[in-house]
């Protein structure tokens, strides 16, 4: 079936081809124009190139290599662009810095803008490098002109300094402290102050009151080790960025010094070591400077003389206290000890109380080995003023009261069970103690309980009572019979003190070690002993057959005891009286009569009278004493010769 068009189809395909041969008349007419156009650019470019104009010709010829519409001299626009790579290459590296270096002020990135600041410099540098050598001389400087490079920088730097002024002076004030903010401010190149003169005088004022600050707010609190690991860090940091912080030594060696005088101004030596000990450890001797170890050493020193000057005063207790906190920077145990022995050495007492805190002494004695005996009463001067003194010493024999002797003092003082101080006492308790200082600086003690009953008059020392030679505590107590009693207690090696001896006498001497010359002993036959115990049996009752004598005691199964009266005297007949006036003689006689103080003996017959300050009785007697001088009697008015003797011994 044949169709025929209808006249409205007929328009619509009349409409497409209009259209369509519009299309094509543009297109063609858009391509011969490009075409042109393409011929004119590289015609510019052309010319450019021969008139050295090299940045126009590299944008013209990139312009015509970009027009792809028809070919045109592409092998000629490649070499060209080839020849002016280098051009294109500076260009690129420009556009890219200048890009950055607007978006790292617009960000406030210091980091960033160094970056591009810092390519900047090198494309700078290469490039001038490269001109002198080619016909590109004046490409790089006109394209910095082009792209305001160099203007951008210095807005932005300038921008940041101030910026970073402002922050550092934000810091100081709210004591908010940033090493970011202090690098950035160091990386601003030196144009951008004026010079390097300009830039280091900048850097000194700002940052030597920044640091200031924050090395006095540490101070200020009273961190000493965070200030002085903090003056380390600073100056690694700054070393680190290749700056010299002269500003910064000067800061910390003020504020430690400042710190550590106020501790010695206020006494606080414990704390004045503390932060010397601080600083030593913190090693910040190229911070803080020798300025500061000399300060150190020269307090500590001064330190050291005053706790020796009160040693020497004998200001002990305060000497060892400075010691001990003197301690706390170096090892004083040697001058601690050194000033404890010579406490103890002229203060006995202080070595029994750091032997026995809770005690109290009395009687205290001590002396040192090698040395003299110390104390209440000097080794042996219980003895008074008979043969000699204990301590070896005539000056130390007042204030005795009785007839003693017993050696000891400097000769013999050496022995002291390897004690380098030595000192003895009673305590309220009734304990006698002895303790000994070793060398080592242990305290070794002994004691023993004595009679409770004891009124004790004086304690001494002495060294040639025991057989081994060992120290022997002599106490004198009252006695009701005799001048004095003696308990002697030997210290040996055994834990507690030994007894010797404990007799009522009226003194003692010591003949050899083992043999003892006791005066006028009371009970010599062994009774009144001090038992090892400490517990008296005296009975009071012993045979007082030693009156006005003397009588020898030997050492024997560990005490002193009696054994013989010792001879003074001269035995003779009643008829040789006349013939041994002012000698001491012993006879006997038969008392027939007694006439008051005076005696009627019957000798051969005949009547002797004998006159003397004791009581006769009738009886027999053995008489001990010395006819002085002749005297007379009226007996029924008849007066008698008479012998005046002074009679030392009646036994009946």
């Amino acid at each position: 079936m044949l169709l025929i068009p209808s006249y409205k189809r007929s328009q619509q395909l009349k409409v497409a081809a209009s259209i369509l041969l519009i299309v094509v008349l543009a297109a063609t007419s858009y391509k011969l124009y490009n075409n042109y156009a393409k011929i004119q650019i590289y015609t510019k470019a052309e010319a450019a190139y021969s008139a050295n104009d090299l940045i126009a010709a590299e944008e013209l010829f990139h312009q015509a290599r970009n027009n792809t519409w028809f070919r045109y001299k592409e092998a000629e626009i490649s070499k060209a662009l080839l020849q002016l790579k280098p051009v294109t290459d500076i260009k690129s590296s420009l556009q890219s810095i200048t890009s950055r270096a607007d978006q790292a002020a617009k960000e406030l990135d210091i980091e960033a803008l160094i970056s591009s600041y810092n390519d900047y410099q090198k494309l700078k540098k290469d490039t001038t490098a490269q001109e002198a050598d080619t016909s590109f001389s004046s490409v790089f400087t006109e394209m910095l002109s082009r792209y305001k490079t160099g203007e951008q920088f210095t807005i932005s730097f300038i921008s940041f300094r101030e910026q970073l002024s402002k922050d550092l002076q934000t810091g100081i004030n709210k004591h908010k402290f940033s090493d970011e903010t202090v690098s950035a401010f160091l990386q601003i190149p030196a144009a951008y102050f004026g010079d390097n003169k300009q830039r280091e005088q900048e850097i000194q004022t700002k940052l030597t009151e920044y640091d200031n600050a924050r090395v006095g707010a540490l101070a200020g609190a009273k961190k000493f080790a965070e200030m002085l690991a903090e003056g380390v860090r600073l100056q690694q940091f700054y070393q680190d960025k290749a700056v010299d912080p002269a500003w910064l030594q000067p800061i910390i060696e003020q504020y430690t010094l400042d710190l550590l005088a106020k501790k010695l101004t206020d006494q606080d030596i414990k704390g004045f070591i503390e932060l010397a000990k601080q600083f030593e450890a913190n090693k910040p001797a190229s911070i803080a400077g020798p300025k500061v170890a000399a300060y150190i050493q020269t307090a500590i020193n001064q330190q050291f003389t005053q706790a020796d000057q009160l040693a020497k005063n004998n200001n002990y207790k305060d000497a060892i206290a400075a010691y001990i906190e003197l301690g706390n920077y170096k090892d004083t145990t040697q001058q601690q000890q050194d000033t404890e022995l010579k406490w103890a050495a002229n203060e006995p007492g202080y070595l029994l109380q750091k032997a026995m805190p809770d005690q109290t002494f009395t009687f205290v004695i001590g002396g040192k080995t090698g040395g003299n005996t110390f104390g209440n009463a000097a080794a042996g001067n219980a003895a008074g003023n008979a043969v000699g003194n204990a301590s070896g010493d005539p000056s130390d024999s007042t204030s005795g009261t009785s007839n003693t002797s017993a050696t000891s003092g400097n000769a013999a003082s050496s022995n002291q069970l390897g004690a380098v101080i030595y000192a003895a006492g009673i305590t309220e308790g009734g304990k006698l103690v002895w303790a000994g200082w070793m060398p080592d600086m242990s305290i070794a003690t002994k004691e023993v309980l004595i009679d409770k009953s004891l009124t004790i008059k004086n304690m001494t020392i002495a060294y040639n009572i025991s057989l081994q030679g060992n120290p022997t505590l002599i106490l004198e107590a009252s006695s009701n019979s005799r001048k004095s009693r003696f308990a002697a207690f030997e210290v040996d090696e055994k834990s507690t003190l030994t007894l010797l001896f404990d007799i009522e006498a009226d003194g003692f001497q010591m003949e050899q070690p083992g043999l003892m010359l006791v005066d006028h002993p009371a009970g010599h036959d062994g009774e009144g002993q001090v038992s090892g115990n400490g517990e008296s049996n005296w009975d009071g009752d012993g045979e007082d057959q030693g009156q006005g004598q003397q009588a020898y005691f030997k050492y024997s199964n560990g005490q002193y005891i009696f054994s013989e009266i010792k001879k003074d005297f001269v035995d003779i007949p009643l008829s040789d009286l006349n013939k041994y006036q002012n000698i001491k003689i012993r006879f006997t006689a038969a008392i027939v009569e007694v006439f008051e103080n005076t005696a009627v003996m019957l000798f051969n017959g005949e009547y002797i009278f004998l006159s003397s300050n004791i009581t006769f009785q009738v009886g027999d007697a053995s008489i001990i004493g010395t006819w002085t001088s002749m005297g007379e009697i009226i007996i029924d008015e008849q007066t008698y010769p008479t012998y005046n003797m002074d009679i030392v011994s009646l036994t009946q």
